[in-house]
């Protein structure tokens, strides 16, 4: 019944006594799609962790005849042979819907990240709508804007294969249009990094050479883990102009400009011919002294 009621589940599982050699994989089996972790998780190749949740995308399109049943099934499997305890619990996302001028709050871990649903309505279709995420910590995280459309790229890895995204610390502020998505929905994804080489901008080579050698000291600029892994974010979605409003001004300044430069033309017309007009040299011809006329010469006088 979770799929007629347009909510999302999220899986929180954890394994304490789990290794990154013999780790615990989860999957969660739905109707059209499988989501599996791994536990631990290890990001970036400098932290473990044994907590790991994530959110499930549900095909809310997805209209099964009566004869196909509703289900999610969740696999728990090891590699190894000795026998690891472990917790799995599963939650609707309360307050999942973002609603225009109306703010959620979340924490967000690197281990958990989280995504929040949001639909035009019928007023903003005529145009785009600011989503701002804000946060009281530096930590690094990475805001993404996704259709909403299985699957949700929410990880450090896959985050970067689809949508709008923009690293943050304390602040992220992404404009969006109603076209951007077919149904005109589309979902916020946070992601906490455990260490800032997003948000320095270090590039992936950086962080490919950590990952390979992650006991290494050697690495220039190697970033410091982030010991405060805990982000708080607010989430708030504000209409935007409209593209009438900003037609307006657009055009209003065009004729602006288009006037200020008719006038510049005119004038520079008008002061060429005047500069022109002070050079026009008379040539009036008097006649020569006796002296001058026996010699055979004439003075044109200037005037």
């Amino acid at each position: 019944q979770w799929y007629q009621r347009r909510v999302r589940v999220r899986i929180t599982a954890k394994a304490a006594n789990a290794t990154v050699r013999n780790p615990l994989i989860v999957t969660t089996r739905q109707i059209l799609g499988v989501t599996s972790f791994t536990i631990p998780l290890n990001d970036e190749g400098y932290q473990i962790y044994n907590r790991v949740a994530r959110t499930l995308c549900p095909q809310w399109n997805l209209k099964p005849s009566s004869n196909v049943p509703l289900f999610l099934a969740v696999d728990v499997s090891s590699s190894d042979n000795v026998q690891r305890e472990f917790q799995i619990r599963a939650d609707y996302v309360e307050n999942f819907e973002l609603v225009e001028d109306q703010k959620i709050s979340a924490n967000v871990t690197p281990s958990t990240p989280m995504y929040f649903r949001y639909k035009f309505g019928e007023h903003q279709l005529n145009g785009p709508v600011l989503v701002k995420v804000v946060s009281d910590t530096n930590t690094c995280a990475t805001i993404s804007i996704q259709q909403d459309v299985c699957p949700i790229h929410d990880l450090m890895y896959d985050i970067e294969y689809d949508g709008i995204i923009q690293s943050m610390t304390q602040l992220a502020a992404i404009t969006v249009t109603p076209g951007f998505s077919v149904n005109e929905e589309f979902v916020v994804v946070v992601v906490v990094h455990p260490t800032d080489y997003t948000c320095q901008h270090l590039g992936h080579e950086l962080l490919d050479s950590i990952r390979l050698n992650p006991n290494s000291t050697n690495t220039p600029d190697r970033p410091s883990p982030l010991f405060n892994e805990v982000k708080n974010v607010i989430i708030s979605v504000e209409s935007s102009m409209t593209y009438r409003e900003y037609i307006f001004p657009t055009l209003i300044t065009v004729g602006l400009l288009l006037i200020i430069y008719l006038l510049a033309y005119v004038g520079t017309i008008l002061e060429t011919e005047k500069f022109i007009r002070g050079f026009n040299i008379e040539f009036e011809y008097n006649p020569m002294p006796e002296q001058d006329t026996e010699a055979g010469v004439s003075n044109p006088t200037l005037r």
